[in-house]
Parts: C-alpha cells; structure tokens; sequence
C-alpha cells in the first residue's frame, strides 16, 4: 500500500499582527512560517510543510487552512498556497489557491488540464495515473 506525500509552500505575503499570525502557525502541525528578511522586525512571511496543508490542528480540530489565513492578510493581500504531491507516482497531485485578504479564494488543479485538452482538442485524453 503507497501513502500520499506532498510538499506546501506559499509566496511572501505581508500580514496584520505577526504574532496572532505565529500563534496561528505554531497551532498547526509541521507548517513553518519564514520572515522574507529575519534581521529586519517588519517584513513579509512565507509557508512552508513538508507534509501539506494541514486539515487538523495540533488539537485534531479540523481547520479550514484559505479561510482560517484570510483574516491574517493586511488589505489587499494575496496568499498563494501551492501543493504538489504523489502516491509513489501512481498519482501526481498539484493545486494552488489564491487568498485574497477578503476572504475569497480561487484555485486550479493540474487535473483541470483534462477538461482543458478536451476542451481545445476535442478528445479524452487518458489521465496520467495507475
């Protein structure tokens, strides 16, 4: 049996209160925020897990990770969170979301490439799986 393993980062993106955004971070497990430039007091984070985004917290409560950071954002701000992943290559897995400060969202799966081939070529292409 194959386990999935993915890979989460996010770009730099600037935030309201640094340390209600830590204490967020620091409740959930193996995401690590990095300063954009550490030896300054005011500057962008970036995300960063070895094993996704998480769903739980370090309590098992599920988290809505998009909508849990939003209210993080300064104004205006955008978070993008990008996930790649496989299952001993049987299966290659990528999404990014864009969060924007307001609370709305929008994301894009590698799958979409599927309905987009079909799309401007007229055939079912067969999935890169299994």
């Amino acid at each position: 049996m194959a386990n999935y393993t993915a890979q989460f980062r996010s770009n730099y993106f600037w935030v309201k209160d640094d340390k209600a955004f830590l204490a967020w971070v620091a409740s959930l497990p193996g995401i690590e925020a990095l300063r954009h430039d550490p030896s300054r007091e005011v500057t962008p984070f970036a995300l960063f897990a070895d094993d996704g985004i998480p769903s739980f917290d370090t309590n098992d409560q599920e988290v809505h990770f998009s909508t849990d950071l939003a209210p993080h954002l300064v104004e205006d701000q955008v978070a993008i969170l990008i996930e790649i992943g496989n299952e001993k290559l049987r299966y290659l897995i990528g999404h990014a979301t864009a969060v924007h400060s307001s609370g709305r969202s929008i994301a894009i799966s590698l799958n979409d490439i599927y309905r987009e081939a079909n799309e401007a070529f007229g055939v079912d292409a067969s999935r890169a799986e299994y």
